[in-house]
Order: C-alpha cells, then structure tokens, then sequence
C-alpha cells in the first residue's frame, strides 16, 4: 500500500456514519486553523454540525499496517491538539460519544457533564495509549475506571481490552468492564468479529464483508457510531451489534467512509443470516467455560 494522508479519529468517521444513517449530529473538536478546511469539509457536506473549538496544534497520527494484516498496525503519535473541559460538553444531547485520542485529551468530568438520562459513549483506545510525541504505546490509566463507571457504552479491541483490565482472557475483560459500571461492552476484533456484552450475557457478532478488505482504518469508530445511531432509536444491543457489524464492514472494503445507508447494512445483515452464520449467545460463569447456544 502506498502512503497516503487522510483525515480520521472517532469524531471523523463516527460522524459521517451516523450523519448517512439519518441522526443529526453535531462535532465539537479542537484543531489548528489551517487544517479546519481539509479536515471538516466532509463532514459539513454532510450536514454535521462542528464547533472547531481553539488550539494551536491538530492532533496528527502516522498509521503503519504490517503486509499480510490488515488488523494490526505500528502507530506515532506527530503532534496534539489542546486538552478539552468539562463546559465544553454541551446539554443538549440524546447521546455523547467521546473519542479522545489520547489519556490527555479530556478529563473524567467531560463524561460527567453530560446529562444524566443521555447515553454516554467512549472509546478507550485514546485513553490508555501514550501521550508523548513519538511511538504509540499502551499505558495505564489510573483514571480509566472512572471513565468507565461513567459512560453507558464502552468499547474496546481485544487487545486494548486485555491490556486495560489485565485479564488473561476476553470474557474475564468483558467482567472487568461490567463490573467497573459499563453497561454494554463493544469488543472489536477485526476479521474475526465484535462481541457485545450486557448485564444478560455475551452476543458474538460476525463480521460482514461485501468484498475484499481495503482498508480497516476506522472501523472501530464507525462501529461504535452506528452501534449508538441503533440504540438511541431503540433496537436491542444484539441486533445493534449486527448492524454496527454489517457498517463496519462496508466501511472496511472502501477508502474513507463510502456513501453507507441502513439499507445497505441490513441487507448485508439478512443475506448473511440466510446462509446460516447467525449469532450464538455465550454467557459466562465464574470457574467454567463459556456455554454457546444457537
């Protein structure tokens, strides 16, 4: 693959799905002014609202995806943006995704200035990677339970999940997660699919492609953003996870965020169901194995 530049992060990508899925959607990011035209341009063509808030600097990140795997990459973090506060998490909203890039980027009272009956969301990706100029790395947080405890929906790769919780297992860092607060639990793992985890079980969600991979850059985030779209219109965690799937999947065999409806993601989602790869539900119990059942 040759080099290329490209805008990016949750706000980018989630913004974009969700704004093709119909939700009105309002960005509030920090970015250095000249890069305001090239990296919102998109998005107000769409129809999202953005409020480029103050900063001397644009957070800039150089992705390196090793031949052969697509799902896994060597990260440097180039240059970041000013850190947000809590007043600038506006009132006003029926859900909030948070996506800050790195520990640095918010403080826990950003999620507890969102309204008490909005569902909150965030990424933990940006929340335990290093924050200093140079490699990116997985770190701790000492604050991230916290960030847990407070938000609705937490998502997370596997390695991310495992690297947060210590855990020497997936479902033992689903527990870890449940148990800090998380309601539901995203945990993404590329071609091998995502599992949502509720206070009722374990959904394992295929991935869905319509052809071959391109590029998986932002996959997680349009993920995340169409998993929320759902749940804010009332479908359950376990058929939002198949439609945040099925978005992830057309988004994974395009270059950026191509013209996406829920349409299209649903039928990916039936036509898949109809050749038999449905869902198992596995529930977990302390000092046994997972059970699956059709």
């Amino acid at each position: 693959m040759q080099p290329f530049a490209q805008p990016g992060g949750n706000a980018w990508y989630g913004a974009q799905v969700a704004a093709r899925l119909g939700a009105n959607v309002r960005v509030i990011t920090r970015m250095a002014p000249d890069d305001v035209p090239s990296l919102t341009g998109e998005l107000v063509a769409l129809g999202v609202e953005v409020e480029v808030l103050s900063s001397s600097a644009t957070t800039t990140f150089v992705n390196e995806y090793w031949s052969g795997n697509p799902d896994g990459r060597r990260q440097r973090l180039q240059s970041r943006a000013t850190a947000f506060e809590s007043s600038d998490v506006p009132g006003d909203a029926a859900a909030y995704v948070f996506g800050p890039l790195t520990p640095v980027d918010m403080e826990v009272d950003c999620l507890a200035a969102a309204p008490k009956d909005a569902l909150t969301a965030v990424d933990i990706q940006g929340l335990i990677r290093s924050s200093d100029i140079g490699p990116v790395t997985h770190v701790r947080n000492p604050a991230l339970a916290d960030y847990v405890r407070l938000s609705t929906i937490v998502k997370a790769s596997t390695e991310e999940a495992l690297s947060a919780s210590r855990a020497t297992s997936v479902l033992e860092a689903l527990d870890w997660f449940r148990n800090k607060g998380a309601r539901e639990v995203l945990l993404t793992m590329g071609r091998d699919g995502s599992l949502v985890a509720t206070r009722d079980g374990v959904y394992d969600i295929p991935a869905y492609r319509v052809s071959d991979e391109i590029d998986s850059t932002g996959c997680g985030d349009t993920y995340l953003a169409a998993y929320v779209v759902k749940r804010v219109e009332g479908l359950c965690p376990e058929e939002a996870g198949h439609f945040a799937s099925a978005v992830a999947g057309l988004v994974a065999c395009a270059q950026g965020v191509p013209p996406i409806t829920a349409g299209k993601a649903t039928k990916l989602v039936s036509g898949a169901r109809a050749t038999d790869i449905g869902p198992r539900l596995r529930r977990s119990h302390p000092g046994s194995n997972p059970e699956h059942s059709s």
